[in-house]
């Protein structure tokens, strides 16, 4: 196992700059131009700025990289690695040490069909030290599958991070003479260094966060008391831990505690409002009690934004059609707001600032602008580009995007963005339906890479944020509850509905394509609409709730969130098993009547490969036409480049057999 290695095979990061203004125009961008892993994303600077870290493809796997700020010609980065780990994140403690997070995919060898994740966090030297894996040889490393949650950094002592994983302590119940291992969540002090740590702070069974203060203090925890569907804030307070404040969990308002005030002062937690709209409030540490709302936008959710050195908020981001980012420190949003200037029509963001604030990192996108990297210096104000995500691909290649609202058939206004191939009429036009996975996720205007990708082979295409969609406020997302393959489908179906009758979509020439509950609404659509779709695609799509929720989840896992998470968003539990077959793709196959593609990632872990196995089974006994792809060595995300590129491939060749011009 290399841990760290310079990079000669790799291509110059600057000269890879240098060859993006070459490249000639074409009107149909190569498979490859979408397919490939993005070139660079998740960056990340140095405290000094001199270096940053980034997530680069390698030899067609996501690696962490490291390159100087102002780079020259053929110097090749440094590259964090472990074997078959993808790169995930990154996080600088000092100068000369990043904090790599790599993960992999593993099983218990036949024991679960599931794969489950094993994430690792290594200490690389900018300088040539040696690399450290945090926690290697210790009994919590052998014990966890995950030492890689980075909950803190500490400003007075720059080699150190605090580390969040789990301790295993045995509860013997005398009654019945059983001993049953319970895991603690447990923050330990790791030197960056050798990577050696100890325990630092302990939970409970039902801890699910600590806050840290930036100098190495724990001043909160929140504890999920699932069983009492209830959430309990407590605040240490002279060595002691206090009952702060209890939050009721039992709509799915479970309390969202961000971190404390840049001044320390509060702790800030996301709450619903009077309008049921997600906002910031401020709790304030002496008190108990809430002072002004920190933010609210009123219309969309919100979410925080954080000093990357302390952890503390110091703004907060909401999305309308495109993602908005205010700042609570006026010198930061003038900063904002010069960069907004410099590139119109985008949504600009500050991803990364040194520690005395004299570099800056910021990335924009727009509808038909992929991720673009920047470095921006305050003293002389000069933003110059870094780099692109997709260096192959040219605005003027890529389809328009527009909202496209509709009603569904109760008279809920449903979200939705249309984007029309470059060069065609807007009418009559082979289209494709792509609901986003989640099922809380949401679609917007920024660059959506695959919705591209099919509208520059010639498809409209429509993503819908169908209710239950995340960004809305709460009323919006608890009105997706209970809806799986019911009003959600209908929603998606309703969209489907209006493209035919503004005269865009050719009736004839439709397919539903989705990837996560994306793949499960295209399995529902073929399978319980089955009038209105000329094929379905799924990725990683479930095709049996019922299995979902009875069959794929341990013991240990029957009592967390997340099942409990399954049970509201599908509205069921493993009891009410006519509920769950009913919105079951693969137990009603012989409603189908489309060409229906599978394609499943063998470690997947999120949605295991069984779901498109039995999908595909059920269909071929029913004399149905599908068609079944597995994507070997890869997982839920796709993150290696080979199986990527087959997904594109595969989808090109499919829909060009049954709705292509």
């Amino acid at each position: 196992m290399r841990l760290v290695k310079q990079a000669a095979q790799a291509a110059s990061f600057a000269a890879i700059l240098l060859s993006f203004a070459a490249l000639p125009a074409f009107s149909a961008p190569p498979v490859e131009a979408f397919g490939k892993l993005p070139f660079i994303s998740g960056l990340s600077i140095s405290p000094d700025g001199k270096h940053f870290s980034s997530i680069q493809a390698v030899n067609g796997r996501a690696s962490a990289v490291v390159y100087p700020v102002d780079a020259q010609p053929n110097v090749p980065p440094k590259i964090c690695e472990l074997t078959d780990g993808i790169a995930t994140g990154s996080v600088w403690v000092n100068n000369d040490r990043v904090i790599c997070i790599l993960s992999g995919a593993f099983n218990y060898h036949g024991f679960s069909p599931r794969y489950y994740e094993i994430a690792r966090a290594v200490s690389v030297s900018v300088s040539g030290q040696p690399a450290q894996i945090l926690m290697k040889g210790s009994i919590v490393y052998s014990y966890n599958s995950g030492t890689h949650r980075i909950d803190g950094l500490n400003l007075d002592d720059p080699n150190v991070v605090y580390l969040n994983a789990y301790y295993a302590t045995v509860d013997t119940q005398q009654n019945t003479h059983l001993n049953r291992v319970e895991w603690v969540p447990t923050l330990y002090k790791v030197d960056i260094n050798s990577g050696h740590g100890s325990t630092y702070e302990a939970g409970n069974r039902d801890t699910v966060q600590f806050v840290m203060d930036g100098h190495g203090n724990v001043v909160g925890r929140l504890d999920e008391i699932t069983r009492e569907l209830k959430d309990h804030l407590f605040i240490k307070e002279s060595g002691s831990w206090n009952d702060a404040a209890t939050f009721d969990a039992s709509h799915g308002w479970e309390a969202h505690v961000y971190g404390l005030t840049a001044n320390g002062n509060n702790l800030v937690i996301g709450r619903y409002g009077d309008n049921q709209i997600l906002g910031l409030d401020s709790f304030n540490l002496k008190t108990k009690a809430f002072d002004a709302p920190l933010f609210r936008d009123g219309t969309y959710d919100a979410f925080p934004l954080y000093d990357e050195w302390t952890g503390r908020v110091i703004g907060a981001g909401y999305v309308s059609d495109m993602t908005h980012y205010v700042w609570f420190d006026p010198a930061r949003q003038k900063i904002q707001k010069s960069l907004e200037a410099a590139v119109p029509g985008q949504a600009v963001r500050i991803i990364s600032v040194d520690k005395a604030g004299a570099t800056y990192l910021a990335e924009s996108d727009g509808p038909k602008d992929p991720p673009t990297y920047y470095v921006y210096r305050p003293a002389t104000q000069q933003m110059a580009i870094l780099a692109t995500e997709y260096p192959n691909l040219q605005s003027s290649d890529l389809g328009d995007v527009k909202r496209y609202d509709y009603s569904a058939r109760d008279g809920l206004n449903i979200p939705a963005y249309l984007t029309l191939p470059p060069g065609k009429s807007g009418k009559n036009l082979p289209t494709v339906i792509l609901p986003h996975g989640g099922p809380q996720g949401r679609d917007d205007l920024g660059f959506d890479w695959l919705s591209q990708f099919l509208t520059t082979r010639g498809y409209a295409v429509l993503r819908p944020n169908f209710r239950g969609s995340a960004g809305y406020g709460y009323k919006f997302q608890s009105a997706g509850y209970g809806e799986w393959g019911r009003k959600m489908q209908d929603d998606v179906s309703d969209g489907v509905k209006k493209l035919i009758a503004d005269g865009i979509a050719d009736p004839k020439r439709i397919c539903i394509v989705g990837w996560d509950y994306g793949g499960y609404a295209a399995l529902a659509g073929v399978t319980f609409t089955p009038e209105l779709y000329a094929c379905g695609v799924s990725l990683a799509g479930v095709g049996n709730v019922e299995d979902l929720v009875t069959r794929e989840t341990s013991d240990e896992e029957r009592d967390s969130s997340f099942v409990k998470y399954l049970n509201l968003t599908i509205g069921s539990n493993e009891t009410d098993q006519v509920k769950l077959r009913e919105v079951s793709p693969s137990l009603h196959p012989e409603n189908v009547r489309a060409p229906v593609l599978l394609l499943h990632a063998d470690k997947d872990m999120n949605v295991t490969i069984r779901q498109s196995e039995a999908e595909d089974v059920a269909l071929r006994n029913a004399g149905r036409h599908v068609e079944f792809v597995h994507l070997d060595g890869d997982d839920h995300d796709l993150q290696v480049e080979q199986t990527r590129l087959m997904f594109a491939k595969e989808i090109e060749r499919f829909l060009a057999t049954y709705i292509g011009n």
